[in-house]
């Protein structure tokens, strides 16, 4: 199941190069999460660190967690868009 904030906010964290950019900094999977998390609710939007974590994992969204973080050097040198 989707949730339609964590879609609305995921729109604009593509065409939002700071967002990005605060995103992609971030070093695992659960930092992503509830970093997504406060930003949305910074946005007036309301999901959960599992909606986002399952989000990812599903491919509800066509987020790709490799975009977001390196998972294998647990740095974040990839892009997000």
């Amino acid at each position: 199941m989707t949730n339609s904030q964590l879609d609305q906010f995921y729109t604009i964290v593509r065409s939002d190069k700071a967002l990005q950019d605060r995103l992609r900094i971030q070093v695992n999977l659960a930092t992503v999460c509830r970093l997504a998390v406060q930003l949305g609710l910074e946005y007036g939007y309301s999901f959960t660190t599992k909606e986002v974590e399952a989000t990812i994992y599903n491919q509800t969204q066509p987020w790709d967690t490799s975009r977001v973080f390196d998972t294998k050097t647990s740095s974040s040198q990839k892009n997000l868009n």
